[in-house]
């Protein structure tokens, strides 16, 4: 009787032993202890971050590769100045923000409108598409950022205006709640000069119908001058001082922006292109179906008139000739509806 009652004793304290939740700690404690032990030594640990996408671009010379250097350090000092443009191909870098678990990956396009030609500007459509396809190659799939460089300095000239205008027609309008202008070479402005240039840009009478386009506002940019660098003066440390806010107000510019816009709905981009390229030619072509339709009635319209009513007639006449002429006019628009459009 006491060896049945052992036994059953000793039964149920291993039911108890390997009961489910029992076994659900168990887990749990190995969990535990092999996070810890990777946490304390595990190698080359791995987490997941955000991606902020920014393309510079602009005319040549005005400072897009500076701007680049000033985001990832702004104590570097550019190089001596050259008569030739820096960029030649567009360049895709990424750099980690240490603190907000962010990779912000920066194109920047070689300079665009160096001078004025068809052959530049074909030139400068194909630079464009090029730093698109740079995108598609590492995976960029849309843009959180599009930074628009200008300096103005010593004031804006009708050249600025016009390349902004261009770049804005190759972007396309959708663009624009993405877009910024960054104004350079401003280390050494002070918050009133640079209160003041925004102003005059603002209402410029050129400046002020694009000036709505940037959504993402007009923002300045600065690098220590590398002249005063050479010559060790101390005006030096103001122009660190104002290269790193600008790097902070530019950082935190774009980390702000929540919708990032695809590529694929820029008005430069391929895809888009070919697009709009199949929906005008479908629209063309029902325009001219309706255009032979309404030929055909009026001829109809001939033929049941006869020749009583002159006046129906004459109408009739006018009728299809304008008729005809809008035939010769669609023809003529869909053989070369490309011309005068930057993306083809």
């Amino acid at each position: 009787m006491c060896s049945i009652m052992s036994d059953k004793k000793s039964s149920s304290t291993l039911r108890e032993r390997y009961r489910t939740d029992n076994l659900e700690s168990k887990r749990n404690k190995i969990t535990q202890e092999i996070v810890q032990d990777f946490k304390e030594n595990g190698l080359y640990k791995m987490k997941k971050v955000e991606h902020v996408n920014i393309l510079i671009i602009g005319r040549t010379r005005t400072g897009k590769s500076t701007i680049k250097a000033l985001l990832v350090d702004p104590t570097s000092v550019p190089s001596e100045l050259t008569l030739k443009s820096g960029t030649r191909d567009p360049q895709f870098q990424a750099f980690n923000l240490k603190d907000k678990d962010t990779v912000i990956n920066i194109i920047d396009t070689p300079g665009l409108f160096e001078r004025g030609s068809k052959e530049v500007d074909i030139r400068d459509n194909d630079t464009i598409l090029n730093a698109i396809k740079l995108c598609a190659t590492m995976e960029i799939t849309k843009f959180h950022a599009i930074c628009f460089c200008v300096s103005v300095t010593v004031g804006i000239n009708r050249e600025d205006i016009q390349s902004i205008e261009t770049l804005i027609e190759y972007f396309g309008e959708e663009t624009s709640k993405n877009s910024c202008l960054i104004i350079t070479h401003c280390e050494s402005k002070n918050e009133e000069q640079r209160e003041k240039l925004r102003k005059e840009l603002v209402e410029d009478a050129a400046f002020h119908k694009i000036a709505p386009f940037f959504k993402l506002g007009i923002l300045f940019s600065g690098s220590i001058n590398r002249d005063d660098y050479n010559n060790g003066s101390e005006c030096v440390y103001n122009q660190y001082f104002a290269a790193v806010d600008y790097r902070t107000q530019l950082i935190e510019k774009f980390l702000s922006v929540r919708d990032p816009l695809p590529i694929n709905q820029m008005r430069i981009s391929p895809e888009r292109s070919a697009n709009d390229l199949k929906k005008q030619k479908e629209d063309e072509v029902l325009n001219l179906r309706q255009s032979l339709e309404e030929q055909e009635y009026i001829v109809k319209q001939f033929q049941k008139q006869g020749l009583k009513d002159e006046h129906e007639i004459r109408r009739l006449t006018e009728k299809y000739r304008r008729s005809i002429l809008r035939e010769q006019e669609l023809r003529a628009h869909m053989n070369d509806d490309t011309t005068n459009d930057p993306r083809y």
